[in-house]
């Protein structure tokens, strides 16, 4: 059951939001919305962040993130002496999760954590499944067949995981845009 406020997807039967804690409406008496309701073909359009399914409405995500601009963000992780670029991998994080069917994706926090504590290790696969939840996106949406799980690994492992940053900022930008 997806979130009317927010757009959050919750487990059936809850009565609260576990995002924002909006109330939700019991589905058996009609008023919430699940996967198998409403998607673009009843009244009302698809909640924040729902999942879209392939080929209907065409992309529920335009204006939905920040735009960030890519040569801003090289330049603040430089000024900063990186530590921008944590704040950048968090909201990275954060957007993917926003279009991946996962229904209990890892937070931005917590994927930054991780990356800490492994001494950057689980950031080889963060690339991966970054590059992995676009290249769905990109399958579910139509767009066809790309290959940005193993680009943004293998730019990670040859110590360019900056340049899969910009890879992966450009896409949710492009996401963004309705493109």
């Amino acid at each position: 059951m997806f979130c009317r406020s927010c757009g959050a997807n919750n487990r059936d039967g809850v009565k609260f939001c576990s995002q924002c804690g909006a109330p939700l409406d019991d589905p058996q008496q009609g008023g919430g919305m699940n996967m198998d309701q409403n998607m673009n073909g009843g009244m009302n359009p698809p909640p924040y962040g729902a999942p879209q399914q392939f080929g209907f409405g065409g992309n529920s995500f335009a204006g939905t993130f920040k735009e960030r601009n890519i040569a801003l963000c090289i330049l603040f992780s430089i000024i900063t002496f990186g530590i921008y670029t944590l704040y950048w991998f968090f909201t990275l994080t954060e957007d993917t999760n926003r279009i991946s069917n996962d229904p209990a994706p890892t937070s931005g926090g917590m994927a930054l954590l991780y990356t800490i504590i492994t001494c950057g290790i689980y950031g080889f696969y963060w690339m991966y499944k970054r590059g992995a939840i676009i290249d769905d996106y990109n399958m579910r949406t139509g767009k066809g067949s790309t290959s940005n799980a193993i680009i943004y690994l293998l730019l990670a492992v040859f110590s360019l995981g900056i340049v899969s940053y910009c890879l992966c900022q450009n896409e949710i930008n492009k996401i963004n845009s309705g493109f």
